[in-house]
């Protein structure tokens, strides 16, 4: 992995480039996951400001899959924020993960995910499994950081699975999510009750 934090509480992580060259604009994958966040509570991940984001991107061994941008489970009360998955460092062009953008499973509940740039990846772009309370604020899903580029993900934006009380976007200015460009839905939710769009 690029970078693995497990079993942890309170680290942050920001203005860093994961599975990229220095420039972030051409790829030097990590095999495995970019960013590997098992059982950690909180773990702020967040790019705000713009300097200060981070580029998860072009991770994965091509002749395998499973490979994340970010795997987390049991993840709880985590801020991500104002990063760039599986996009280049401008945003608006794509250097994908070799599968999901971010995979987050297990439980995984009251994290906040609020203008990530999430594009190009060979699956989906956030895949959440089996995890509650979860909630998506002003995030590009498939629409680069100019709001003009197509940075379509290979399969859906955004999957929930099995998980309620969720929240995608909102009413106040900024809460908006952008879908665009995706080859499949752009959102899916699956075996799911409970949730606000």
């Amino acid at each position: 992995n690029g970078i693995g934090i497990v079993s942890s509480s309170g680290p942050t992580i920001k203005g860093n480039f994961i599975g990229t060259t220095a420039t972030g604009l051409a790829a030097l994958a990590n095999y495995d996951t970019g960013l590997y966040i098992p059982h950690v509570s909180p773990a702020p991940v967040e790019g705000t400001p713009f300097m200060e984001r981070n580029v998860i991107s072009g991770n994965g061994n091509a002749a395998s899959t499973g490979k994340h941008g970010i795997f987390g489970s049991a993840l709880t009360n985590s801020a991500i924020t104002g990063n760039f998955i599986g996009v280049d460092s401008t945003g608006n062009a794509g250097l994908g993960n070799n599968w999901d953008g971010a995979y987050i499973c297990c439980s995984s509940t009251s994290n906040t995910w609020t203008n990530n740039i999430i594009g190009k990846n060979a699956n989906y772009g956030i895949e959440f499994l089996n995890s509650n309370s979860n909630t998506f604020y002003g995030n590009h899903f498939g629409l680069g950081y100019n709001g003009t580029s197509n940075v379509g993900n290979i399969s859906e934006g955004l999957k929930i699975a099995t998980g309620n009380y969720y929240i995608i976007g909102g009413s106040v200015s900024g809460q908006r999510n952008y879908f665009a460009g995706n080859v499949d839905d752009a959102l899916i939710i699956q075996q799911s009750s409970t949730g606000s769009i």
